[in-house]
């Protein structure tokens, strides 16, 4: 993984510049998700409108249950809500995943044992019909992103927690999307492979100009990586609170240490403190 400079020497880019905040990647307005169950009906979502802006990394957080996994599939056009709409790239969220214009990293990598690491990065790009050497060199820049060039020909077998789940994010960046969503990618990876995880997506989302929607339930993972933490409350799933995280673009784990992260981290364990009181 590429070095990333010194806390000390951290640049001071504003994370959301305001060019970009006008403009909307994500727009979710009003939107509920209810179903019938034994005890009746239940309501996943209530009332939850979150506008995302290009380039911004969000985060949500909040107790199981809430709704976090149902908003980002609601985003993805994996589900329907009951209630209100979902606009991605200025379109609905069913054109943008038939243009395939967003990326989606599963909480598994879900690999095919049988697929090299480089035909398992490639596999999205067959179903979409890319040439060969297309797909190849997409597939190939992609591990060379996550730090994989040296393991293209690897198994999944032969591959660590770690590197099994950069291969999955490479496959969503084979794709090439703008628009990245993550549902909880590195909760089942240990502490310090996570770390290591955290700080290179930061660099891929920095250097590629990505706009992430990240599910987490690690309060210090969701400061370290998000220019704003979406808190969220269960029965009914919805946001109770937005905070913004006004770091610097370029971050390492010495961040973590100071006095603005941990204020940061403070807000977020407050705002979940009742969600997680009324589990």
């Amino acid at each position: 993984m590429p070095d990333s400079p010194h806390a000390e020497t951290l640049d001071i880019e504003t994370t959301q510049p305001r060019e970009q905040a006008r403009a909307a990647v994500v727009s979710v307005e009003n939107v509920a998700v209810s179903y019938p169950s034994r005890e009746g009906v239940f309501h996943a979502l209530s009332d939850v409108s979150l506008r995302v802006a290009r380039r911004e990394f969000i985060s949500l957080i909040g107790p199981s249950g809430c709704g976090k996994t149902t908003l980002l599939r609601l985003i993805a056009d994996l589900a329907q809500p009951s209630t209100g709409t979902i606009r991605v790239n200025g379109g609905t969220s069913r054109q943008a995943r038939g243009d395939r214009s967003y990326g989606y990293v599963f909480q598994t990598p879900a690999l095919q044992p049988w697929r090299t690491a480089l035909a398992n990065v490639m596999l999205p790009l067959e179903i979409i019909g890319l040439a060969a050497n297309e797909r190849r060199a997409r597939a190939t820049a992609a591990l060379m992103a996550v730090g994989l060039g040296d393991a293209a020909s690897r198994y999944p077998w032969q591959l660590s927690g770690g590197m099994q789940q950069r291969v999955s994010i490479a496959r969503a960046l084979s794709l090439r999307p703008e628009l990245l969503l993550m549902d909880e990618p590195f909760g089942a990876l240990d502490e310090i492979t996570r770390d290591k995880l955290n700080l290179h997506l930061t660099d891929l989302w920095r250097d590629r100009d990505l706009t992430v929607i990240f599910v987490t339930h690690s309060i210090p993972e969701a400061v370290f990586l998000s220019t704003r933490i979406v808190a969220m409350s269960a029965k009914p799933g919805r946001i109770s609170r937005v905070i913004d995280c006004g770091l610097p673009r370029r971050r390492t784990l010495d961040i973590r240490n100071t006095p603005e992260f941990l204020a940061i981290s403070k807000q977020v364990r407050d705002a979940l403190s009742d969600a997680y009181a009324n589990e």
